[in-house]
């Protein structure tokens, strides 16, 4: 009789461990999102000012905080953005993994103040969070780039290349990214870039064809 007793035990035990559920648990706060709602959306499936061609997301509601949080079973790993009317809500893609928990706060979508990711998984984001300390969405570096205040183009150059060279160097020397996250992290930087180059380009009038 109390070997069956230890039988059953052990039978339980097994089964509660094979129903048990991953849960991959992202949350924080949004101000400018109060008594709203925000979706959870894989970063290749959105682009800003475009309707998500599957709105099958999991959706979020803010409350009168600002706070949010989503819980997801059997979660899968990559690169996320909190999505809101078309339009991201962080400056920065994240990287999320299964059974992560992740905090995100963030004050202002156009915000200049800190950014910070804390919670399970949340080290390997580190970069992201020096990055928006020296270079916050609201930077006078990003007003400059953006201006007609450069005599020539070797000059604009000179600026914007001593700019991403430093947030490159620190993203190299930063000890709690792994490299497959650097190298996404660099592209994105490499495309940031690309983007102030065209924009002054554009502003100068420069045509590019064929033969540029």
């Amino acid at each position: 009789m109390k070997n069956n007793i230890y039988l059953l035990a052990i039978l339980l035990l097994f089964s509660c461990q094979r129903e048990k559920i991953e849960i991959t648990v992202i949350n924080g706060y949004l101000s400018n999102l109060k008594n709203d709602t925000v979706k959870l959306v894989p970063s290749e499936k959105y682009f800003p000012k475009f309707d998500l061609i599957d709105d099958n997301y999991p959706i979020s509601v803010i409350d009168s905080t600002g706070y949010f949080e989503f819980r997801v079973e059997n979660f899968k790993t990559g690169f996320y953005q909190l999505v809101k009317n078309r339009y991201h809500q962080l400056s920065y893609d994240l990287f999320i993994e299964a059974l992560d928990s992740i905090t995100i706060k963030k004050p202002e979508w156009n915000s200049d103040n800190f950014l910070e990711i804390s919670g399970r998984g949340a080290e390997k984001l580190s970069y992201l969070t020096i990055d928006n300390q020296k270079y916050p969405s609201k930077s006078l570096i990003y007003d400059k780039l953006s201006s007609k205040d450069f005599a020539t183009e070797l000059v604009f150059k000179d600026y914007m290349d001593s700019i991403y060279a430093k947030r490159l160097n620190e993203l190299r020397i930063n000890a709690t990214t792994p490299p497959y996250l650097k190298k996404q992290f660099r592209t994105s930087l490499i495309a940031e870039k690309a983007f102030f180059l065209l924009g002054h380009l554009n502003r100068r009038n420069y045509i590019m064809n064929d033969s540029f």
